[in-house]
């Protein structure tokens, strides 16, 4: 275009305006010469491709097989093939543009048009070159179809299918029709041939059933009955779905329930419940479906929905057997956990299970699930009785799990006896090792691997509870666990090893809060005679409310107690007999226990009986024992756990103990009496050999009644916080005192070795009918009016009035 005084010629440039990126023709054995129809920078922006007739594809090469025109404009060129494309052979001509960025802009370089629509030219190329591969994909139609359309392609290089969904393949459907082809021949070779071309077809299943192919005169099939009692008719009738009847035996459960019978009474024997099996097998009886309830073991349907196989033993006896459910009893090897669980859960009230003489029924699951796979007994008036058995459980996966158990009840009136044990996986023995002792307590594990399960037995809300003395409970934290209400139990049995293993405490605050190998929470009228043997934490632990029961105990070795009355138990009577009681006690009574009375031997322990209180509104109240101790630390301890007498009241106690700090637990002043919490209790000790004969804290309005042969350090140690108490003890020479405090003086305190030194300095006291008195540190003589001195001549003690 021109402008007035010069000539301005500019070049006018194109956009990239078609979507155009390839071009396809058909060969006709002349032409020589494609055209392309869209713009390329050069020519080898160009891929070209040839089909032939078979479809195989061959991409020709620059400057060899072809030539290119036109590179470098906007409408395009022509491809010029060296020879002419064959007849039928097809042709493509596409745009294929490296992926490379190539314009440099300059800073302060001038700002050419053409640059930047070359540079946006190229990349619309590339965008369309993309959209064009995306179009060689396999696509569904649209966004909603739920199909891939091939457009009529096929698609080559598949793989033979693998699952149910997958495409075929030519190759795969060829070989499948055939091996079809192949197995209708074998087949065809098999069948009855007749020369015509057809034969009429055999009546239906329920006119040819029990009878005999014939031919009538057209020579089609017929059925007739065979000959009564013929070899034919024999053999028809053993066939049939009742022929096991007639035999009287069938091998396996399984075979049982297809027999179909017809006469209520029949009777046939199973040979075992699966093959290899041997155990599970026995006499079924026919009976009315209508009275059964089917359950695969005690009740196994038939091919007769009417009639059911009921257990000749059950029928006659209401035993239940594990292995009439599968059970093996071969341990873990054989695990029973599915249908043991299957037993439990298809009891009637009132069965009693016969468990298999030296069986041991193993439950695999190790997970934490007491309703999956847990067996557990919900059914009332049970009885499971075993000869030499054994219940095992696998150890949890994890060390959160609770409540993880072998066996649980929650049926009324239960009975476990016979020889058993209930357990559970003990991998390693790994024993307890208590704080400051070199005695290892033999107790499981929870919380280091390996693992361990809760409990052994848990009875939860039952009443009605009877264990006998030949049943052992062992290997968990608590083998015996009875809560949630149960009422009326008489148990009798042996429970060991409990609790979990804690890395060794570094100090004497440290609580193991170990298990316990019996324990019970919120339950009533109960009696137990039992053994408790290797407790990590108490023999028997009754942990609250706990009301009117009976308790008789023998325990070895245990950490905290031999039996240990806490949070409101009442009204528990109790004898034990106590041994190797690491850090406590034959009995320990605590917060709010009352009436809770009995007798208690121990032998190597911390303390003979201890009360602790801990609440003035639920005090420990009228709570006495009676017994005696060798080779203890301290004879009787009192604790409240804080400043009032009121947590312990109204509590006798009556016992004889010998000294000796056995587990050397070396607390301080080991005494015959430690006394720190009480009022209104009277305390009657025998002692020997103690290193104090009292240790006093707070206390009031108590009697305190103590003989003895000697002490190591002193006679007494209080803190001058006792007052209005009343004390007689006789001193190795026979003689008896009898002190009383008054109103609110402190009472005494000694540090002498040999003597007791009765008094800290001169208190409101008075001597009642002693049969003599020694105080070094009272004068022989005295001139203050109403001061007291010791007339040696008479042995008494006067006042100078």
């Amino acid at each position: 275009m021109w402008r007035a005084g010069r000539c301005d010629i500019r070049r006018f440039h194109m956009t990239v305006s078609t979507e155009v990126d390839h071009n396809d023709y058909t060969g006709n054995g002349v032409t020589t010469s494609f055209p392309y129809t869209f713009r390329i920078f050069k020519k080898s922006d160009l891929t070209v491709q040839v089909a032939d007739l078979n479809e195989n594809i061959t991409v020709l090469t620059l400057d060899t097989d072809y030539s290119v025109t036109g590179a470098g404009t906007y409408s395009g060129g022509n491809v010029v093939l060296m020879s002419p494309l064959a007849n039928g052979w097809q042709i493509s001509i596409s745009r294929d543009l490296p992926v490379t960025q190539e314009t440099d802009l300059r800073n302060q370089g001038k700002f050419f048009a053409e640059v930047h629509e070359d540079a946006f030219d190229k990349l619309t190329m590339l965008i369309q070159q993309c959209f064009s591969f995306l179009r060689l994909a396999l696509c569904k139609p649209s966004f909603i179809a739920n199909y891939y359309d091939a457009l009529n392609n096929r698609i080559r290089n598949l793989r033979d299918p693998s699952q149910a969904q997958d495409a075929a393949t030519k190759n795969y459907t060829d070989q499948k029709y055939e091996s079809s082809i192949s197995h209708s021949d074998t087949l065809f070779e098999r069948t009855v041939r007749i020369p015509e071309s057809r034969i009429s077809t055999l009546p239906g299943v329920e006119i040819r059933k029990n009878k005999l192919i014939a031919f009538n005169d057209q020579g089609d099939p017929i059925v007739v009955l065979p000959e009564s009692g013929s070899a034919s008719d024999v053999l028809i009738q053993l066939a049939s779905g009742s022929g096991l009847l007639y035999i009287g035996s069938t091998p396996t459960i399984s075979t049982l329930q297809t027999i179909v019978p017809n006469i209520i009474g029949t009777r046939v024997q199973v040979k075992e419940f699966d093959y290899g099996y041997i155990v599970g097998g026995g006499t079924f009886i026919v009976q009315d479906a209508a009275n059964f309830i089917a359950d695969g073991g005690k009740v196994v349907t038939s091919g007769n929905s009417g009639l059911v196989f009921v257990r000749d033993e059950y029928y006659s006896s209401r035993i239940v057997r594990p292995e009439w459910y599968g059970c093996r009893g071969l341990g873990s090897s054989h695990p029973d956990t599915v249908p043991f669980a299957k037993m439990l859960s298809s009891l009637s009230d009132g069965d009693y299970v016969e468990l298999r003489a030296n069986a041991k029924y193993y439950n695999d699951f190790p997970a934490n699930s007491q309703a999956t796979n847990g067996w557990v007994i919900t059914a009332s008036n049970i009885t499971m009785h075993g000869e030499d058995s054994t219940l095992s459980r696998a150890t949890p996966l994890s060390a959160s799990y609770s409540g993880f158990t072998t066996l649980k009840v929650t049926g009324n009136e239960f009975t476990l006896d016979g020889k058993l044990l209930i357990t559970s996986d003990d991998p390693t023995n790994r024993p307890l090792y208590a704080y400051q002792s070199a005695t290892k307590i033999d107790s499981r594990e929870i919380f280091t691997s390996p693992l361990a399960n809760t409990l052994s037995f848990w009875a939860s809300g039952v009443d009605g509870l009877y264990i006998g003395s030949s049943v052992t409970l062992s290997n968990s934290v608590f083998p015996f666990f009875a809560n949630n209400g149960c009422k009326n139990m008489k148990i009798f049995c042996t429970a060991k090893k409990s609790g979990q293993i804690y890395p060794q405490p570094t100090s004497a605050s440290s609580d193991l809060a170990l298990g316990s190998t019996f324990k019970l929470d919120a339950c009533s009228d109960f009696i137990m005679d039992v053994i408790a043997n290797d407790s990590a934490y108490a023999g028997i632990e009754s942990e609250s409310n706990n009301v009117n029961g009976s308790v008789t105990l023998v325990t070895n070795k245990a950490y905290h107690a031999g039996l240990h009355l806490w949070n409101r138990c009442k009204n528990i009577t109790y004898k034990v007999s106590a041994t190797d009681i690491v850090e406590g006690g034959g009995v320990i009574t605590g917060y709010g226990c009352e009436a809770c009375s009995g007798y208690v031997t121990a032998y190597n322990a911390q303390y003979i009986v201890a009360y602790i209180g801990n609440s003035a509104t639920t005090p420990v109240i009228s709570c006495d024992a009676k017994g005696s101790g060798f080779n203890v630390t301290d004879g009787v301890v009192f604790f409240a756990t804080a400043a009032n007498n009121a947590y312990i009241q109204h509590c006798n106690v009556d016992v004889t103990v010998v000294h000796a700090d056995v587990f050397s637990i070396g607390t301080g002043r080991q005494s015959a009496v430690k006394f720190n919490g009480g009022q209104y209790c009277d305390i009657k000790v025998n002692a020997k050999d103690f290193d104090y004969i009292f240790s006093l804290g707070m206390g009031a309005n108590n009697k305190f009644n103590v003989a003895y042969n000697k002490f190591n350090t002193a006679f007494s140690y209080s803190d001058q916080r006792s007052f209005d108490n009343e004390y007689k003890y006789t001193d190795p020479g026979g003689n008896v005192y009898h002190l009383q405090a008054k109103a609110s003086s402190h009472e005494y305190r000694s540090d002498a070795v040999t003597n007791p030194v009765l008094g800290f300095k001169p208190l409101l006291r008075k001597q009642i009918n002693s049969d003599g008195f020694v105080n070094a540190n009272l004068p022989i003589t005295t001139t203050s009016v109403g001061g007291f001195y010791y007339d040696p001549d008479t042995k008494y003690v006067r006042v100078n009035l």
